[in-house]
């Protein structure tokens, strides 16, 4: 792939090649600089998250297991490169929303490949987790998730 875009230095770009390797390696550009090589790394990522609301007598050991359960997915399964949990604040606003309250529980996971949260996806300690933990917990009809690609230059 020939281009004439000017690097932030002022140099002209003589060429460039961009290399696809496999699913778990990030995407890499490389520009030759009339006596340099400058190598630009796009990392692509897919990010899971996924919300959902609790019932609405749940106790407080049943939260804390639900939060402790999430919480040590990361350390069964290596794949989780990143995550976060968040639990609503119960504000008045997000509460009594015009267009519906609030999720209670918002877990995200960050993977360096498809393939990596297809195996979290299937991964036994996530299956066990769902079915004893946090579909007794959830509220019926409030699960709603999305996986998506999140390119990040490295």
């Amino acid at each position: 792939m020939c281009s004439e875009r000017k690097p932030p230095d002022g140099s002209r770009i003589h060429h460039g090649t961009i290399f696809h390797p496999d699913d778990r390696q990030p995407s890499v550009q490389q520009w030759s600089y009339s006596h340099r090589i400058i190598i630009m790394a796009a990392v692509i990522k897919v990010k899971h998250i996924v919300m959902f609301g609790l019932r609405q007598d749940i106790t407080a050991e049943e939260l804390a297991e639900v939060k402790s359960g999430l919480l040590a997915l990361p350390g069964l399964i290596s794949q989780i490169e990143d995550y976060e949990l968040g639990v609503d604040l119960l504000l008045p606003a997000g509460q009594a929303h015009p267009a519906g309250k609030n999720r209670r529980i918002s877990w995200t996971a960050t993977f360096l490949s498809r393939k990596d949260y297809q195996t979290y996806e299937t991964h036994p300690a996530h299956i066990a987790l769902v079915q004893n933990v946090l579909k007794p917990a959830i509220e019926p009809a409030t699960r709603a998730a999305i996986q998506y690609e999140v390119t990040a230059a490295s």
